[in-house]
């Protein structure tokens, strides 16, 4: 029988023990509220702000990566809401005024807050950030998402590269990189358009590691811009190879010249021979390029021998002549 009564007894013990630690908690905090009635307690002040009193939290506690805490209580206009005790393993540690405000409400994700609610912390791996009192260093994770605008960044901030993660081309609009910002760009990399010479004013070769760039990416590259081309080009090209072409094309302006003259002599007064014409005796002997062998057979008729040119010497015939 008593060792029933022993069961029953304990049993009574741990639900009064449940039951009843929210209330001892209230109590403990009234108690020590009224040790000193010369003090001003927080319970007593109508304030708009929120006041965390009377708390305790435990880091780490009961595991790794979790909070706990005990004996909270949210002073609010005046009035007192006594917290349950809890923990939680989430990141976002908070109270609503107006959904369950006898409790603190977790989430992994950032809360939205109404005008009476407030963050009372942020759990960072088990290490309690405590939000809701003042003096203390605002944690990131509670900085309103999209509210840091251009204007709030220092002009001389130094953000390193790896707090930027994947940085689109379209969010560069102004300036330039050095080329030391750009160690290992391949020429893959740049998939379309082309650079603006200004836009490379001093990219070493050494900066381009691999890949080619086509022929129509370097439009208007000027030779200046390629290290060490002039004195090749002038070591592959000497003056006395330029004098030689100089040289070659003085006597391709000569022949020409030599042509022109040679065709304008087909005219039997100097014009330039044209379809169809007739060409002078006079110009054939001055060429004196028209021999038996450039003659076809039959190809001189009586017709084209002009009286009085023909001589009896230039005739080879059977007969006599008296001139």
């Amino acid at each position: 029988m008593s060792i029933v009564k022993n069961y029953f007894r304990n049993q009574v013990k741990s639900i009064l023990a449940d039951e009843l630690r929210d209330l001892r908690s209230d109590v403990s905090y009234r108690l020590r509220a009224l040790e000193d009635r010369a003090k001003v307690n927080s319970h007593q002040l109508i304030l708009p702000g929120h006041i965390l009193d009377g708390y305790e939290f435990l880091e780490n506690t009961p595991s790794a990566g979790m909070v706990s805490w005990n004996d909270c209580h949210i002073v609010y206009k005046g009035t007192t809401y006594p917290i349950t005790d809890g923990l939680t393993d989430q990141k976002y540690i908070y109270w609503t005024k107006d959904t369950n405000n006898d409790t603190f409400r977790t989430h992994f994700n950032k809360p939205e807050l109404g005008i009476d609610d407030v963050l009372v912390g942020i759990n960072e791996g088990g290490k309690i950030h405590l939000l809701i009192q003042t003096g203390k260093f605002v944690h990131g994770s509670a900085i309103v998402e999209e509210s840091i605008s251009n204007d709030e960044i220092a002009a001389n901030a130094n953000i390193q590269a790896a707090k930027i993660g994947d940085l689109p081309a379209s969010k560069i609009t102004t300036g330039e990189f050095n080329a030391n910002r750009i160690p290992t760009l391949d020429a893959n990399k740049i998939g379309s358009g082309e650079l603006n010479e200004a836009r490379i004013p001093s990219l070493s070769a050494s900066k381009i590691g691999s890949g080619t760039f086509h022929a129509d990416r370097i439009p208007t590259l000027q030779i200046a811009k390629v290290d060490g081309l002039q004195a090749e080009l002038d070591e592959k090209l000497s003056s006395a190879d330029i004098g030689d072409i100089e040289q070659d094309i003085s006597s391709l302006e000569s022949a020409r010249d030599t042509l022109m003259d040679r065709t304008q002599k087909f005219g039997s007064d100097g014009e330039v021979i044209s379809d169809g014409a007739s060409i002078g005796l006079g110009a054939l002997s001055d060429l004196n390029t028209v021999g038996t062998a450039e003659i076809q057979n039959n190809a001189v008729t009586n017709a084209k021998v002009p009286n009085g040119v023909l001589s009896a010497q230039k005739l080879n015939v059977s007969q006599h002549f008296i001139f």
